[in-house]
């Protein structure tokens, strides 16, 4: 039979260890992680807060390249960003499934497989077909309102 102290210290301790585990969740700077459709997405500015959800609003920068290293696509002339709908296909599909896993002021990195962008046909002669695109996504603000 424990005591009421060791009981209050088991208790503790189990809450600390539930609290540690869900740290585990937080997107660690510098971890690959693989997603859906073989989309990765590495950390490289830790965010805060939830993830974004289907139907909400996310402002985000990012910029593209081409496998030899040439910028195929930069918003980061745009001042307030790019705003989308999260779910909508407004953006490629690597897009809209690595922003649900990124928090608000994170910056990440994403490869983007061929058949979540332009897919295998490419685009005129600025994307060829079967390249995967990386991108780096700055998640600049989610909302529930455009």
């Amino acid at each position: 039979i424990l005591s009421q102290s060791e009981m209050c210290t088991r208790v503790c301790f189990a809450v600390l260890a539930l609290f540690a585990l869900s740290l585990a969740d937080v997107n660690e700077k510098g971890v690959k992680r693989t997603l859906d459709r073989g989309i990765t997405i590495q950390t490289i500015t830790p965010g805060t807060g939830k993830y974004p959800e289907p139907n909400m609003f996310a402002n985000i920068k990012f910029k593209g390249w081409s496998p030899d290293g040439e910028v195929i696509m930069d918003t980061s002339g745009l001042p307030a960003g790019f705003t989308f709908k999260i779910g909508s296909g407004q953006v490629f599909e690597c897009l809209d499934i690595a922003i649900r896993h990124m928090t608000k002021l994170e910056t990440a990195r994403i490869e983007c497989p061929d058949d979540t962008h332009y897919g295998i046909g490419g685009f005129g002669g600025l994307v060829k077909g079967h390249w995967t695109i990386p991108f780096e996504v700055e998640l600049l603000a989610i909302r529930y309102k455009a």
